[in-house]
């Protein structure tokens, strides 16, 4: 306050409203220019007043005070806003109050023979209590040289923007001086001279801590600017010293930043046992950890890109479908000149074009040989057949029509054990599976040599029809006869399936003028109920009913074959007839005459709209064959991946993260922040999501940032993520920013997952070695960058991922180490706890792993391993414990017969059985204990050949 009562009195509201600016508390550093430029604006002749903007924290009180220490000549004044808000009496209208103050500052000026400068920081504040405020300032500024009285202003950017830039004429009156945060160098002079002033600067060694200061403070503290944030990490390290004693040296440093930031610089980690730390939990993942440690070695040298995350991975694995047929197996094939119309799958090679379930072609992007495997014969409900391996996967759904319900994977061996029959409510039997049945196979235009229309008729009668007469009346589309030698060019053309090769894989429109003529010929048409119509193709010949059959399937049209002999004329011709049931509109694709009557047939073209509608045919039988063929799995480039195959058959990680956070942070509890990204699937959660984000990361910036599922983010809150990874900072819900630069960045994804799918079936990898990762990681990556729909993943993220972290999906042999290790804490858990010994039988990891245990990449992995774990053997230990408390032991075994010991079961009645046990003989330390287990599990008594035994390791 004003020292002089004088003053105070005689200009009360001067006085009462500002304060003489104080003297700087240190020396002002690297400031020399803008002083100059501030000064140079004061000593204006007419409009002598200056605008300060810059960041809070950059030092704009600072420069004011440096201006006033070379300006001996006027007097400085800071006006707080604050004051104005609080002195103003009752109903006073603030304008007036600012004209008050304004005419007492003109008053002194004229008789004290001394010019004012007014600093008023945070100046948006005048500007928002009124708009007559802001106006009764206006003369003021604009009289500033005559007056004898200069303003400076000061405040943010965002500030100015937001409340100052829209009034123009005020703005003119301002002259703008932008002053930017110093330099490294700068700051660390401050730094410098402010050790000196407080007596410490003989405790610091050169300006290596001084530069880690700003380092640390510019990685860590957005939201703040230089040189505040680092003067405050500094001036904390005095107080410690003070106190404490303690050398200011990086250590001390550390703790102040952990402290007042929750940053954590210190992370110590022995970059040459990473990948043993990551390994000792996450099992058979061989390249997955390999691939973690080696980009953390860059985090540990501290050579990593300061401006990003310290690193950023992406998890990849999990669900999808593969599927392995014989190598004879016939594959419809495209070629645009229609020269090849079918290959053997073992023929196939990467380039050549199959076809997908909607008949549109597809390239075949890898071809995986399986080696001989067993055969089993699936047979569907219209009485196709495809012959595949035990674990060829099948999408299906579970009812006939597949709306409203979700596509499963299953393979064949799943399919058998499930079994294939469920129950209705009343009682009776109907099929469980259903695959979809495919839309008619788009091949090219086919040059034939007759009119498909004319050769299915003239077939028709060839074929021994029983009304042969009725060719007679069968014209060309052109109107012209053909002639006999032509007719008969057409019969000798066909080979042994009755229909000339060339006409079975024409194109649609070719292949429906076929049937046109051979129904028009032979067919007929009767109403069945409501709007159904039978269609009946009677034939003397077996090969001709097979190719009709094989005609329309490549169609898309259910049919099916009955063989019928008449009782009254036993010597009578055996007639194969093939039935087909259609709406009433779908019937007439089939004929080109009227129905009912004989017309000469009218061609037409059959659109993409006349095709059968997606419909699903069940699993009605699978067979084991009883030999072995060739199997090969193949990948198509399709979002199903699905192929067609035979008869038109449609076919087809968390843990490695936890220990990630203890490896880095000690723990994973507090520092392993997850997401799950179904919880922000629509636009509508963004705010949320950023909100949450940032909250979690403020309190806890030293962390690892998993974001689970990530393809299941809305596009929105993936672009926050983009920012995240470009960036390393985000603005939260207080307009900080909110620095990730200590954060490792995990995120998971099912997408690909049919690459896992196949590698998990017929690339088995007990150690996860990478070796069939290797082969495959051009179609994982392209898989993930090329997911759409539901199960997006954006491409534009992917490219900024630092490493790629495939899983190998689970072998049977790494469930059996995984839940050998949770048996083997389950036994330690029950001594400790409750001093009861327990004793595990060699079957019970036979039954958890080959009885119960599930291979498939949807399964679950390790998870789901653990899972059957907890419901089979520690829900029965923990009841027997409840129910007989002063047991001194158990034993945990298997009754019934397991399936993995007799192939020729069809299920499996075994189950867990836990019983008393008492603590007699010999006791042996179990193998495999963690280090440092209570010497208690000594006593653990292991049966002989128990699976948690050496022998069994």
């Amino acid at each position: 306050m004003f020292p002089d009562k004088r003053f105070t009195e005689t200009y009360p509201r001067l006085a009462s409203l500002a304060s003489p600016l104080s003297p700087a508390q240190r020396p002002i550093v690297g400031r020399e220019r803008e002083v100059l430029q501030l000064l140079a604006s004061l000593s204006r002749p007419e409009l002598c007043n200056a605008l300060l903007l810059a960041e809070a924290g950059t030092g704009k009180t600072a420069l004011v005070h440096a201006t006033m220490d070379a300006d001996h000549d006027r007097l400085y004044l800071e006006l707080d806003p604050a004051r104005m808000t609080s002195g103003t009496r009752d109903g006073e209208p603030m304008a007036a109050v600012l004209k008050s103050f304004f005419d007492e500052a003109e008053a002194f000026v004229a008789t004290e023979k001394r010019e004012l400068v007014i600093f008023i920081d945070e100046f948006h504040q005048i500007i928002q209590l009124s708009a007559a405020a802001a106006e009764a300032i206006k003369p003021v500024l604009a009289a500033s040289g005559a007056r004898g009285i200069r303003i400076i202003a000061a405040t943010t950017y965002e500030e100015f923007h937001k409340h100052v830039a829209a009034n123009q004429p005020l703005v003119e009156r301002l002259q703008r001086i932008n002053l930017n945060p110093p330099d490294q160098d700068t700051t660390i002079r401050i730094l410098r001279d402010m050790a000196e002033r407080y007596g410490v600067a003989a405790h610091v060694s050169g300006t290596h801590l001084y530069r880690q200061i700003y380092e640390y403070t510019q990685r860590y503290i957005p939201a703040s600017a230089q040189p505040r944030k680092a003067i405050l990490v500094l001036d904390a390290m005095v107080g410690w010293h003070r106190v404490t004693g303690r050398a200011l040296t990086h250590e001390l440093l550390a703790d102040v930043l952990m402290e007042s930031l929750n940053v954590n610089i210190t992370v110590k980690v022995d970059a040459s046992k990473i990948k043993e730390q990551l390994d000792a939990t996450v099992l058979s993942q061989d390249w997955a950890t390999r691939a973690v440690a080696r980009r953390l070695q860059l985090s540990v040298a501290d050579l990593n890109d300061k401006g990003r995350p310290e690193a950023s991975f992406l998890f990849t694995g999990s669900t999808g479908v593969g599927k392995a047929t014989t190598s004879s197996t016939p594959i419809p094939v495209f070629t645009s000149d229609g020269s090849v119309g079918w290959k053997r799958a073992g023929d196939l090679v990467p380039g050549d074009v199959t076809f997908t379930r909607r008949g549109t072609p597809q390239k075949v992007l890898a071809i995986f040989p399986q080696g001989m495997r067993d055969v089993y014969r699936v047979t569907l409900d219209d009485g196709r057949t495809l012959d595949v391996s035990d674990n060829h996967l099948w999408a299906v759904v579970t009812d006939g029509h597949g709306c409203g319900r979700s596509w499963s994977c299953h393979s064949t061996s799943e399919l058998i054990d499930n079994g294939l029959l469920t129950r209705d409510s009343d009682g009776g039997e109907r099929l469980k599976y259903f695959i979809p049945t495919n839309a008619a196979v788009r091949w090219p235009t086919a040059a034939l040599p007759i009119d498909p229309y004319t050769t299915g008729a003239r077939i028709s009668t060839e074929a021994g029809h029983s009304d042969p007469a009725r060719a007679d009346h069968i014209h060309c589309p052109e109107g012209r006869h053909h002639s006999a030698e032509v007719l008969e060019t057409t019969a000798t053309a066909r080979d042994r399936t009755g229909i000339p090769a060339p006409y079975m894989t024409s194109s649609i429109d070719q292949r429906w003028r076929l049937v046109q003529g051979l129904f028009d010929t032979g067919g007929s048409a009767s109403h069945a109920e409501e709007d159904r119509v039978v269609l009946r193709y009677p034939t003397l010949s077996a090969e001709l009913a097979t190719d009709i059959q094989h005609l329309l399937r490549s169609l898309g049209i259910h049919s099916s074959s009955v063989v019928s002999a008449p009782s009254q004329c036993h010597d009578a011709p055996v007639e194969y007839i093939v039935d087909v049931t259609v709406t009433q509109d779908q019937a007439h694709r089939f004929f080109a005459r009227d129905l009912g009557r004989t017309t000469a047939p009218r061609p037409r073209e059959v659109s993409e709209r006349d095709e059968a509608p997606s419909r699903h045919v069940g699993i009605r039988g699978i067979t084991k064959m009883g030999y072995q063929e060739p199997m090969v799995c193949i990948y198509v480039d399709d979002d199903e991946h699905l192929y067609l195959a035979g008869e038109f058959v449609v076919t087809h990680n968390t843990e490695l993260t936890k220990q990630l956070a203890r490896l880095l942070f000690g723990d994973d509890e507090r520092h392993l922040i997850r997401f799950d990204m179904t919880e922000f699937a629509t636009d509508e959660s963004f705010t949320n999501f950023r909100s949450e984000l940032t909250k979690r990361v403020w309190d806890r910036s030293h962390a690892v940032l998993l974001f689970d599922e990530i393809e299941k983010a809305s596009p929105t809150v993936t672009r926050v993520l983009m920012q995240v990874l470009d960036d390393g900072r985000l603005t939260d819900d207080h307009h900080r920013e909110v620095s990730f630069l200590n954060t490792y960045i995990v995120l998971t994804t099912n997408s690909g997952s049919e690459i896992y799918s196949t590698i998990a079936h017929y690339a088995e990898d007990d150690t996860g070695s990478g070796r069939q990762l290797t082969e495959y990681a051009k179609l994982i990556r392209r898989s993930i960058s090329e997911t759409a729909a539901d199960n997006r993943f954006p491409p534009e993220l992917l490219g900024r991922i630092d490493t790629i972290v495939p899983f190998q999906p689970l072998s049977r042999a790494t469930q059996r180490k995984i839940v050998r290790t949770k048996l083997l804490t389950l036994v330690e858990d029950v001594l400790l706890k409750h001093n009861i010994l327990v004793t595990v039988a060699p079957k019970v990891l036979q039954y958890l792993i080959d009885d119960r245990g599930d291979t498939h990449a949807d399964a679950g992995g390790a998870r789901t391993a653990v899972a059957r774990m907890t419901d089979d053997v520690t829900t029965a230990v923990a009841t027997f414990i409840n129910e007989n408390p002063s047991a001194l032991g158990l034993r945990v075994d298997v009754v019934g017969d397991l399936v993995s010991d007799d192939k020729n079961l069809l299920s499996s009645d075994a189950r867990i059985e836990v019983s008393a046990m008492g603590r007699e003989g010999p006791h042996q330390e179990p193998a495999g204990l963690p280090a440092g287990a209570s010497p208690a599990i000594g006593q653990y008594r292991e049966s002989a050949g128990s699976p948690l035994s050496k022998n069994h390791r």
